[in-house]
């Protein structure tokens, strides 16, 4: 792999890999962020933007629908948790 996605089905560590080297080239911390991560990310953004769960899965590999839901984040997921209430 030369340091990008390629369009092919990346291998998990491959695509961590590229994920730890694209977070550390603008700061972030590496052991804030996982694949799993990553996925949940995509899964959820694309769940708010509409796209077709079809589309979704021929991306990220899910074989049911069932699966992929349960990596999508609800947008008002902290909306009303303890921490949306305190002023930073």
């Amino acid at each position: 792999m030369e340091g990008r996605a390629t369009g092919n089905r990346e291998e998990g560590a491959e695509v961590l890999a590229l994920d730890m080297r694209g977070g550390l080239s603008i700061g972030l911390d590496p052991d804030d962020y996982s694949a799993h991560s990553l996925r949940a990310g995509l899964v959820s953004w694309c769940d708010r933007e509409g796209v077709p769960s079809a589309a979704i899965r021929a991306v990220t590999g899910h074989q049911s629908e069932a699966m992929m839901d349960s990596y999508s984040r609800p947008a008002d997921l902290f909306a009303h948790s303890a921490g949306a209430y305190v002023d930073v």
